[in-house]
């Protein structure tokens, strides 16, 4: 990894017909110089109408528990779960993901931070997790240094740096269908190998609380 670029490639999960959405993240990417990157087809889970009857035990805001995923939820967990397999196979040592409704700080301060972000990990990481939320107060990250935390757990799919041995945990992962994308990172949350930025470098462009 170097300044302007993530992974051996970058790749965003994004569906074909989100063409407001491709063109808000190619001005990102332009934005901010991001190099090696390409658009990874989604799954539509609407388009296709995706459904499954198997009930979910952790609900989100607009989908309480029990009701099984929605067709978009579907074809977010389909369309990692194929990223996945597909870093896996062409034996990427390195591969970022990103969802396409991104958004970036200014360019110079981002890379500054993603920098002195990277320059101070621990050797051991697995993963890297730039854009998750806390799922409750008592596994919010844990301090390391002035520049990185440990996830404990976190929800959100948007950012994520990906080792080949995180390629592995999760391409052996079941897929049941019954949660929704993030919940397949547990396995790789309990390593306690899962780093993010202590600074805010990416948010959710959907998120109203704006970017700092």
């Amino acid at each position: 990894m170097s300044t302007n670029d993530f992974a051996q490639h970058t790749l965003v999960i994004s569906r074909r017909v989100d063409i407001e959405r491709r063109a808000r993240f190619k001005s990102e990417a332009l934005r901010i110089g991001l190099r090696n990157w390409s658009f990874f087809e989604a799954i539509d889970g609407p388009g296709m109408r995706l459904a499954t009857s198997t009930p979910s035990l952790f609900g989100r805001h607009n989908r309480p528990a029990p009701n099984p995923l929605s067709p978009g939820e579907i074809g977010c967990v389909l369309s990692h779960v194929a990223i996945c397999r597909v870093a896996y196979a062409l034996d990427l040592a390195h591969v970022c993901v990103i969802e396409d409704d991104v958004e970036f700080i200014e360019s110079t301060v981002f890379w500054a931070g993603w920098a002195d972000f990277l320059a101070s990990l621990p050797p051991d990481w697995l993963m890297l997790h730039a854009a998750g939320d806390a799922v409750a107060p008592e596994t919010e990250p844990v301090v390391l240094n002035e520049h990185v935390a440990r996830v404990r757990q976190s929800y959100g799919t948007r950012f994520m740096v990906l080792t080949r041995e995180a390629l592995t945990v999760l391409i052996n992962q079941p897929v049941t269908m019954c949660e929704p994308s993030d919940w397949m990172l547990r396995p790789l949350f309990d390593t306690g190998r899962v780093y993010c930025p202590r600074q805010q470098l990416v948010r959710d462009r959907n998120d109203p609380g704006g970017m700092p």
